[in-house]
Order: C-alpha cells, then structure tokens, then sequence
C-alpha cells in the first residue's frame, strides 16, 4: 500500500515528472506479482482548513495527484482507493491539530475506504465467521 505525493501536490509539479516518479515507485511492485494499492488524499484544499488564497490552486493540484495516482495503478492492474472524494474528504474534523495530517478519525475513514475497496476486488473471501453462541471450540 503506497500513499505519496502529498509535498509534491502542495506546490506546483510537472504531471509528466511526477507520473513517472510515481510509475518508479510502483512499477517495480506491480513486477513482482504484488497487488498495488494507492491511496487518495483527503480534500484539504476544500476543507476550509487552508487559506482561501492558496485554496483554488492547492485543490486543481490535489486532484490533478488523485487523477494521475489513480490512473498510473490501474494501469498497473492496482487498486486506487479513492478517499479524494470520500464524503467526509473535505471535513475539517478528520484533520490532525496540524491541519495537515489526518487525526484517528481521519485514520478510520482511510481503513474503512481501504477495507471496503479491497473487499469489493473480484476472489476476494469474506472473513470465515467464528463459532456461533454455544458451539464448541472442538467442533462438536
């Protein structure tokens, strides 16, 4: 599982650099046979957490990374778990006191978008369930 790009998103990047930054991180990965999974950043441009100067360009750019990020492990045959949308993206409660970071509920929003996106891949299992009330650990 791979989150990037975030430091690069706060400022002004080449898509092309980047993609291919992100492609030598992942690539090698995907070449090994390992399931690629990216992870989208939380909208913190609309958040209202970032000064409303800084806001339209940090938003373009930060969705601009989620496109790219989601395309490049596509193409890899990854799954892009997309929390750039979430519903709660936006919401200034899922951030750390940093206003940059995610907090614990940030942090659950992520392990349920991520939960939730692995589960739905084709061959996935669902968890066997335990003993019901009053069976047996043997069995019996």
């Amino acid at each position: 599982m791979v989150g990037a790009g975030g430091n690069d998103a706060f400022r002004r990047f080449d898509p092309a650099t980047l993609r291919g930054r992100l492609a030598a991180l992942l690539a090698p990965l995907a070449e090994t046979g390992a399931l690629v999974v990216t992870i989208g950043l939380f909208d913190l441009a609309r958040s209202g957490l970032v000064p409303p100067e800084h806001a339209p360009g940090m938003a373009a750019r930060f969705d601009e990374l989620d496109a790219l990020t989601a395309d490049l492990t596509r193409a890899l045959g990854g799954v892009h778990v997309d929390t750039h949308h979430h519903r709660l993206a936006a919401d200034p409660a899922i951030y750390a006191a940093d206003r940059v970071h995610a907090n614990a509920r940030g942090h659950a929003v992520a392990f349920a978008a991520i939960t939730a996106a692995l589960a739905r891949r084709p061959g996935t299992v669902a968890p066997a369930e335990g003993p019901g009330p009053g069976a047996s650990a043997g069995g019996g």
